[in-house]
Order: C-alpha cells, then structure tokens, then sequence
C-alpha cells in the first residue's frame, strides 16, 4: 500500500551477470568455511565418538552463540554501511572500527562472565554425564571473541567489492582447523578440537587485519581506548560475579551472579568511557543510525 508496485519479471543479463560475479565469492566463502566445521565434526566423531560430538555441540552452543548473534546482526548493518561509502577510505575505516567495537561491548564481557562460571555452570547447572565440559566452554568463548575480527572483516571486504579476500579468509581458517584439528582431537578429545579452533581463529584474526589494511589502505586507529575499557570492564563483571557467586553456588544464584556481573560491566564500562574518551558511546550511536 505505501509503496504500490505490479511484481513482474524481468531477465536483465548485465545485473545477473554482476551479481553472480559478486555471489559467487560469498557463496564458495561460505562453504570453505563450513568445510573447517565438517572437520572439526569428522575428527571428534572418527577420534572419540558420537557422544564426545554432542558434548562439543552442547558446549559450542553454550559458549559461541553471543558472539554468533551479535556478529550475524553487526555484520549486516556494517556491509550496509560500507557498501554505501564505497570507496570512501577513511569512512570506511570509521565503519569498521565502530562496528568492530560494537560487536566487542557487548561479547567480550559475557563471554569473559561465562569463562570465570564455567565451572559452576557444569557442575551445578548440567546433568552429570555432561561434567568435565568447562575447558572445552572456555575455550570457545575465547575463540567466539576471537571470531568477531572476522564478521567485521568480512562485511568491510564485500561491501568495499572485494569478496575474494573475504574468502580467502575462511581459506585460512580451514586450512588450519585441516592441520590442527584432526592430531589435537587425536591426543586431546574434544578439548583438543576446541584448542584447534582457538588457533585456526588467531590465525584469521591475523589475516583479517592485513587484508583489512590492504583494502583501505591505511591501518585502522582508535581501537586500542576501546578495546582497553571493553577488557577492564569485562575483568570487573567477572571479579563481581565470582565473588556474588561464593555466597552461594546455587543455580538460582548462579543468574543473579551473572546477572550482577553484566550490571558491573555496565557501570564501568560507561565510567571508563567517560575517563577516557574512548568514544564507545558515539560509535554505538553511529551504528544504530545507520541501522535506521
């Protein structure tokens, strides 16, 4: 009714032939990298069973899905943005370091909350034939918070027309998850499997940042404030949860640590940005408008 239009088709061969072009790259992207999880699945399941399998998946579920939310939703409003500065540099350099910073306030500290809970969380939360599964969390989370150099990079890359490099980044990660994955799970389990990950995402990280500097042009400044209140706020949230949790390990209480924790995060995290001046506030302000 707003915006009325009569649907029809239409064969345009020069905007099909443009997007297939660009398509292509997002799509072979997208199964390279789903290739590195086929691996890491291949691995546990061949080195230590369907059961070890369910608890990588229970654990990955717990520990990855804030920074796959977070990422997935960041990630769309920045290619947005950067396909609309277009070859813009220094805008360009702004986008990605508010969107990178946006994904970062919110992650780091839960995860940072859910590493120092692990334990209680398994222990008390979790039925007993999940007990042991607190290092593989752990070590997820910091690989969630690892993986969020890549939802920026990515959506920087393909909205800046290049999806080749974008690529070649879920290249690195399985070529890495492929040489590390399968000996670690071997003498590991599935702690290895999730030591793998870790690995393959510090190396994406890397690569991320140079394919970053070498599609701007310039190296992107102003993340060092940010980055330092984001970790000293998250430290704070899990220091308060910790100690909100030696009054009682009880489930019930377990939530109201954690909950504790993430009002800590907030407090300092806003006291921090204010001392500083590290721009938290005004790069999330910059992001939700571009998100309207």
């Amino acid at each position: 009714w707003q915006a009325p239009c009569r649907p029809r088709f239409a064969f345009d061969t020069y905007r099909a032939s443009s997007l297939l072009r660009f398509g292509r790259w997002v799509l072979l992207g997208g199964i390279v990298a789903m290739l590195g999880e086929w691996i890491l699945v291949a691995a546990i399941t061949h080195t230590a069973g369907t059961a070890a399998l369910g608890r990588y998946s229970l654990a990955a579920s717990i520990a990855l899905t804030p920074a796959s939310m977070v990422g997935s939703l960041i990630g769309g409003v920045a290619f947005a943005a950067h396909a609309r500065v277009g070859s813009d540099t220094l805008q360009a350099a702004r986008v990605f370091r508010a969107s990178l910073v946006a994904m970062v306030v919110p992650v780091i500290p839960v995860c940072v909350i859910v590493v120092a809970l692990a334990p209680t969380i398994v222990s008390r939360v979790l039925a007993e034939r999940w007990q042991g599964l607190a290092p593989v969390i752990q070590l997820l989370a910091i690989a969630g918070i690892l993986g969020l150099m890549f939802d920026a990079s990515t959506s920087l890359l393909a909205g800046v027309g290049r999806p080749r490099a974008s690529t070649l980044l879920s290249v690195v990660y399985t070529c890495v998850v492929a040489l590390l994955g399968w000996p670690l799970a071997v003498r590991f389990g599935i702690e290895g499997a999730a030591g793998a990950r870790v690995v393959a995402e510090s190396g994406l990280a890397v690569a991320a940042i140079l394919l970053v500097r070498s599609a701007i042009g310039r190296s992107v400044q102003g993340l060092g404030s940010p980055l330092l209140c984001v970790i000293g706020s998250a430290a704070t949230g899990a220091v308060v949860a910790l100690a909100t949790l030696s009054l009682s390990p009880s489930p019930l209480w377990l939530a109201a640590a954690g909950l504790v924790g993430l009002a800590a995060v907030a407090v300092t995290l806003v006291g921090l940005d204010r001392l500083l001046g590290s721009g938290i506030l005004r790069d999330a302000s910059f992001v939700l408008s571009v998100r309207r």
